[in-house]
């Protein structure tokens, strides 16, 4: 059943995301199909690689010395007893209710699937803590993983954020407003890396701060695609807050416990 917390009423759903919320317009900006703050963990194969060098590198055959070690996981294909292209969702152990002066606080324990912990990477647990303010039309978010394992398998974690009202995506990236739907043929049209998202419609506009993890996947979280293809606003956005996919310049295994901050903002 929906709650009232602060100026909204909240209804969350077993993966800890919000799967309704309704301000004190009437206004629905999420519902639940249309989810706000669900942990997505991702894990990938060959066959995804496969698609990547096919759409994103360019002369294979004359760059494949360098460009496969670089852009692929070389031995990937032959780990396929464990490598697979999987989402995993988390599910609720505990939830808990609290009230400061200023705030609604609702914290919620998630536990992921024994599959997705070994051989794979997922966190063994994660919290969120969700502030619903009592002054305005503003809800913060804090996401923490625990026991996070290194694994050298390919991997994602994401935040969804999928409002349920029609609108436009806009980015704030280094103070310029920039439309995801106009970006050149040929440029990164799914990722970016952002200082704020805004989602504007008939009803109002949400901006989504993102304090800790500023790169973003807009529509479908299809990391190891380049098809030119334009993102679809009703998919969403998708933070990412952690990856291994590309090899260069980064780690390929990561472990580490880590608090990630959100604002979800209505005006």
């Amino acid at each position: 059943m929906p709650e009232r917390l602060g100026l909204f009423r909240a209804r969350f759903d077993d993966t800890g995301a919000v799967a309704e919320l309704v301000d004190d317009r009437g206004t629905a900006w999420f519902d639940s199909d249309h989810v706000a703050g669900r942990f997505v963990y991702l894990t990938y194969d060959a066959t995804d690689y496969d698609t990547w060098v096919a759409e994103y590198c360019r002369d294979v055959d004359a760059n494949a010395e360098w460009a496969l070690p670089d852009q692929t996981r070389l031995g990937l294909r032959e780990s396929s007893a464990t490598a697979r292209h999987t989402d995993f969702a988390p599910r609720v152990s505990a939830r808990e209710f609290s009230a400061t002066p200023d705030a609604d606080v609702v914290t919620i324990h998630l536990t992921l699937p024994d599959e997705a912990i070994s051989p794979f990477g997922a966190p063994q647990r994660l919290t969120l803590v969700y502030r619903f303010s009592r002054s305005n039309r503003r809800v913060d978010l804090s996401l923490t993983t625990h026991g996070k394992r290194a694994t050298r398998l390919p991997e994602a974690s994401l935040l969804a954020i999928v409002p349920a009202i029609p609108g436009r995506w806009t980015l704030d990236k280094l103070g310029t407003e920039v439309d995801p739907q106009r970006v050149v043929r040929g440029g990164a049209r799914r990722v970016h890396a952002v200082d704020g998202l805004r989602f504007t419609g008939d009803a109002g506009a949400l901006t989504v701060t993102s304090l800790d993890a500023p790169v973003v996947a807009l529509g479908k979280p299809e990391l190891l695609r380049f098809d030119r293809a334009l993102p679809d606003p009703e998919a969403g956005a998708h933070v990412i807050l952690h990856d291994n996919l590309w090899p260069t310049n980064f780690p390929q295994w990561f472990e580490d416990d880590l608090t990630y901050r959100f604002r979800f903002a209505i005006a």
